[in-house]
């Protein structure tokens, strides 16, 4: 546990440094990339769930025990095209979504193998590249709940060596409310801390599915000590711009935003190119409104390459101390 807690004073010191520094670049989808690959029933089941008396198809995160290669290989490729920041695939791997699944005791296992493959590719993307640290969010998001409902899934997280915690797609403050909660709870058992980031999603209208506006859901997370909060997914990144202003105008921790690809077609094709993509978030840079930048629902690697090259030279926002 010791280790465990230098690597991550270091992590968070280090991802500290390079969000003042520059916009840091966050990877693309996950679960998007993933129904690209015309997976079946067997390969969500591998030889662990062989038997398994239900239906495993669509559960993304189980396919980080039973199809870890290709799980590692998506981590991979984001890297790869300029990514500092990789997030496990565990977006719903928590105790009420995995019931679904018949699955709610293998949520410690899913949360720990996912964390330790993004931790291992970053650990190799190190050995190679030192000089350029690269960081692993664990990913948490989920239906309504108590703080009971993420205990495992932080658990398994932060065993597998996550530098921070991502707690995403927020769309009701009640849900963030419980996930922190249980983040606080991981820590106190620890006896450290890792770096915490809220991100909401909203409608058109700029609120989340709650109704909440985004200076509500500010008001509701600001005492929690967060390192960043943003916005991803929602309306896609032109629609999200006069939102993003709004929580730049009122959130003092970092500012974080990855949309997605537009909104999708009748055949779940996301619109926005890479370079239409690049375009709007610089125009946000320019604004003075990032400083973590990536893509969320039909992004892929092309998408960040083209954020991470758009946005290499522009400046970070710079964090005010207060603002009343």
């Amino acid at each position: 546990m010791e280790e465990a807690a230098s690597r991550n004073s270091d992590s968070g010191t280090a991802l500290t440094r390079l969000l003042e520094e520059r916009i840091a670049i966050l990877d693309g989808a996950m679960a998007t990339r993933i129904q690209t690959l015309g997976l079946g029933e067997s390969n969500y089941r591998g030889d662990r769930y062989r038997n398994h008396d239900r239906p495993l198809m669509g559960n993304h995160d189980l396919l980080a025990i039973t199809q870890p290669d290709l799980i590692r290989a998506i981590h991979q490729e984001y890297l790869e095209a300029g990514a500092d920041i990789i997030t496990t695939n565990t977006f719903r791997a928590n105790v009420v979504s995995m019931s679904d699944y018949g699955l709610a005791d293998q949520v410690y296992a899913i949360n720990l193998a996912a964390a330790r493959l993004a931790t291992s590719v970053r650990d190799q993307m190190e050995q190679t590249a030192p000089e350029a640290p690269r960081f692993v969010a664990g990913a948490v998001s989920g239906p309504e709940g108590p703080a009971e409902t993420y205990t495992e899934q932080v658990r398994g997280l932060l065993d597998g060596g996550i530098d921070l915690l991502l707690l995403e797609t927020v769309f009701d403050s009640r849900n963030a409310v419980a996930a922190l909660d249980a983040f606080e709870q991981g820590f106190r058992n620890r006896g450290y801390r890792i770096p915490v980031v809220a991100s909401a999603t909203i409608t058109e209208e700029g609120r989340l599915l709650s109704g909440e506006t985004l200076k509500e859901f500010w008001d509701v997370v600001s005492s929690r000590g967060l390192l960043g909060v943003g916005i991803n997914c929602a309306v896609g990144p032109r629609l999200m711009e006069p939102y993003l202003k709004q929580l730049a105008d009122i959130a003092t921790p970092f500012l974080v935003c990855y949309p997605n690809a537009g909104l999708p077609d009748p055949s779940r094709h996301y619109p926005e190119s890479p370079d239409v993509m690049a375009s709007v978030m610089e125009e946000f840079a320019d604004k003075g409104w990032l400083n973590v930048a990536g893509g969320c629902c039909g992004t892929g690697p092309d998408h960040i390459r083209r954020i991470r090259e758009t946005l290499s030279q522009k400046a970070p926002r710079r964090r005010p101390q207060s603002i009343r």
